[in-house]
């Protein structure tokens, strides 16, 4: 879930934690805004190709002036041996205020 320690700056991550090793990651955290009716991208894409264990990835942008519902949608791709795991996946949201 996103969250805010300032009035101007909003934070989500990803965290992926793998039971066995991994051979290829790829972990994306893309903040998001609720904003005329529709989720729509916000902030700049991180991605991690680590194979930890354990993998965050944080994205964070300028918070809008006013009140918005942000989330942050996550996409981990892990290979396995052979097969790819591959999930999409959003935190739940949360209205933050921005200052001007």
């Amino acid at each position: 879930m996103p969250w805010s320690a300032s009035g101007t700056k909003v934070t989500g991550f990803v965290r992926v934690k793998c039971s066995d090793s991994l051979d290829n990651a790829n972990t994306g955290a893309q903040l998001q805004i609720f904003r005329d009716g529709d989720w729509r991208n916000f902030g700049a894409s991180v991605r991690s190709y680590s194979t930890a264990k354990v993998i965050q990835v944080n994205d964070s942008a300028t918070k809008r002036a006013s009140s918005w519902y942000y989330r942050t949608r996550g996409e981990h791709a892990g290979q396995h041996g052979n097969p790819w795991v591959l999930d999409t996946y959003y935190s739940s949201s949360r209205s933050l205020t921005g200052v001007s």
